[in-house]
């Protein structure tokens, strides 16, 4: 800084510097604006300012010191005819003349800085002791009175620093205390008035080192400014917690993208992804951890995408890739390939490690859109469509979406009013041990009866449940059902046999569902005992340690504790010693072609010799044959849950099975 003139340090203190990759906020897209009105601002400039400083871009620092001293010589000249006898006295004309000649080449030095504005810098140094050499001989030649020539000491000095950088200053102020020493002196003043002479002696040293520090204080608070207009530029451009380039600077991007593609004919696409369960993450490790993890997926992002294209994140997990200057469809989707490598994988996050899946959608410019709007709605609902797959991560759009979606959307809004007034019923399933005969439990199955469309299948609404949090809602006003209908069974003496409810992972990661829980077992006065809780595999992989204080927990309450869909899911065996698991329920995939098929029948075996050695109750889920209850039996497994057995029912009718379970 020391080096670069100050005027410019206190003139300019906004980077002229473009963001990464040529990128500027929405601000700075109107500079032609802001040009513009400095423009009409500058012509309003009193003369004074183009004098002193530089007042208009067109008129340089040197340019105004040389109007400056246009002025000055020219009212010299004036001063000197007026006050000075030409007439009589030789040496007054020649006062006069050389002020004239001063002024005469102070004009054709200010044409000179008009042509050569860069070349020659050495002329400063020749201008600072012409014009300091002017000033002492006007000092020389009016003797006493020429002491009021000393405020052209300081201004010349200060000028020349302030316009040129405190080299300048510095050779002002030397040239400056010779010459007016030397005046004072040659002059007879200082023997006349040495102290009034030594004062203003101490004035030039003084009065230039006082601006030098004035000015390096207002050079560094300029410095810090110009920090933290940088670092606002930043954050209006960037996310805060990623560094990513965020919502706007996306927007212009994709719009200049799209510019581009038109112009080269060539391909983009929007790449929207969501986190899957990201919300369960925040509540069981932490919101730091949870930043932390949206740090590292950013990061993955950007080592997965070439240098032409954009990573950027909207706000909470959702993420949007923008690729351009592909050539075909392939191409993009090769590179949605390696940006999917980040997903389904574990990330660590401090000591602990999660597992991170995400859904992804993607819009292709023009075929999905031509505009930035449209291509970042069709991204959306593509990745929406991904998320309500359940087993494809990747959707690309087409035009069938978008009515799905809004399909979706009134399920969803129609869903929410079903809950908020209480519309779901229940219907129970009992689990029969066919060597007795008995139900020995029932699981408890959530059934919504629409009004226009009758009877939804829990495979279309608990999804949507689910993703849109009603699933918490929903869970416990089946936990408030369950526990009234243990507490009917308790009144009227029926064997209290457990009913298993099932707990979406977003219900156990409320901070409160094992206060709620017992609070509803409380209310009711049931025992602990008669209510199930039925997890599955993938819960335990999602957050194994808090998972297992929470299972501990509930198990020394006296719940009893089901694996469902076991087989499915992506758990290691060693979860079934890990967890206090109670009974295993084979899913009833493993039951399609059984006992036809080999395959299956190995597994079922291998679950039921599992089940044996872990001394853990097993389940087969979905039997609907005589020959597959016969065939489980001889393998072992006594207790069914199926159509052959039983069908769902609503509680008047699994009351009458429970009565004559009795008899």
């Amino acid at each position: 800084m020391k080096n670069v003139p100050i005027a410019e340090q206190l003139a300019n203190p906004v980077p002229c510097a473009l963001l990464d990759k040529d990128v500027v906020d929405a601000k700075s897209m109107r500079s032609t604006e802001l040009d513009d009105l400095l423009i009409r601002s500058n012509s309003r400039k009193p003369l004074f300012d183009y004098i002193f400083f530089q007042a208009s871009p067109e008129v340089s620092h040197e340019q105004a010191q040389g109007l400056a001293r246009v002025a000055i010589s020219a009212t010299m000249c004036c001063v000197l005819f007026f006050s000075l006898d030409v007439t009589s006295s030789t040496r007054d004309a020649i006062s006069v003349f050389l002020a004239f000649l001063y002024s005469l080449l102070s004009v054709g030095y200010y044409f000179f800085l008009v042509v050569h504005k860069e070349n020659f810098r050495w002329r400063r140094y020749i201008a600072i002791i012409a014009d300091l050499g002017v000033v002492s001989y006007a000092f020389f030649r009016f003797g006493v009175n020429g002491i009021a020539f000393y405020p052209l000491y300081l201004w010349i000095m200060i000028g020349n620093g302030l316009r040129f950088g405190v080299r300048y200053l510095g050779i002002a102020s030397l040239v400056g205390i010779v010459g007016f020493s030397a005046a004072a002196g040659i002059g007879g003043v200082t023997e006349q008035h040495s102290s009034v002479i030594l004062g203003l002696l101490i004035g030039l040293v003084v009065i230039p080192k006082f601006f030098l520090v004035m000015i390096k204080r207002i050079a560094d608070a300029n410095g810090v400014l110009k920090r933290h207009i940088e670092d606002a530029q930043y954050r209006a451009t960037h996310d805060e917690l990623t560094g990513l380039p965020n919502r706007t600077v996306l927007n212009d991007r994709l719009q200049h993208a799209l510019e581009n593609a038109e112009r080269e004919e060539t391909l983009l696409a929007v790449v929207f992804l969501d986190l899957d369960g990201f919300k369960a993450i925040n509540d069981n490790f932490g919101h730091e951890s949870g930043d932390q993890l949206l740090r590292e997926v950013a990061s993955c992002l950007e080592r997965s995408v070439r240098s032409c294209d954009t990573v950027s994140r909207l706000g909470g997990d959702e993420f949007i890739v923008l690729l351009e200057n592909a050539s075909d469809t392939a191409g993009i989707l090769s590179i949605v390939d390696r940006i999917n490598s980040c997903s389904g994988s574990y990330y660590s996050i401090g000591e602990y490690q999660t597992y991170i899946s995400w859904s992804c959608g993607v819009a292709i410019y023009p075929k999905d859109g031509e505009d930035v709007q449209t291509l970042v709605k069709n991204a959306d609902t593509a990745m929406y469509r991904a998320k309500a797959s359940r087993t494809r991560r990747v959707c690309v759009y087409d035009g069938s979406m978008s009515e799905e979606v809004a399909a979706q959307l009134s399920l969803r809004d129609q869903l929410r009013k079903a809950v908020d007034n209480q519309e779901l019923t229940l219907h129970y399933q009992p689990q029969i041990n066919l060597l007795t005969n008995r139900i020995v439990g029932a699981e408890a199955l959530l059934r919504w009866h629409h009004p226009q469309r009758g009877m939804i299948p829990p495979g279309e609404f608990i999804p949507v449940a689910e993703q849109t949090g009603l699933i918490v809602a929903a869970g416990l006003q089946v936990l408030e059902t369950v526990a009234q209908t243990l507490s009917r069974f308790r009144d009227r003496q029926l064997p209290l046999v457990p009913i298993y409810v099932n707990v979406s992972p977003q219900q156990l990661s409320e901070p409160d569902f094992l206060d709620t829980l017992m609070a509803v077992v409380r209310r009711y006065r049931i025992s602990p005992e008669a209510l199930g809780l039925e997890v599955t595999e993938n819960l335990l992989i999602e957050d194994a340690e808090q998972t297992k204080v929470l299972l501990d927990a509930l198990k020394s309450l006296g719940f009893k504790i089901a694996l469902d869909d076991f087989g499915t899911g992506f758990s290691s065996l060693s979860y079934l010693t890990l967890f206090p698991i109670d009974r295993i329920k084979i899913d009833q995939s493993f039951f399609r072609d059984f006992p036809h098929n080999q395959h299956q029948c190995s597994i079922v075996d291998a679950i039921l010799a599992i089940g044996n050695k872990l001394e853990m109750e097993v389940i087969a889920e979905g039997v609907e044959t005589q020959v597959q209850a016969e065939s489980l039996i001889k393998r072992g497994c006594s207790i069914l849950q199926g159509y052959y057995s039983a069908k769902p029912t609503p509680r008047s009718e699994y009351e009458l099975l429970l009565e004559r379970s009795m008899v």
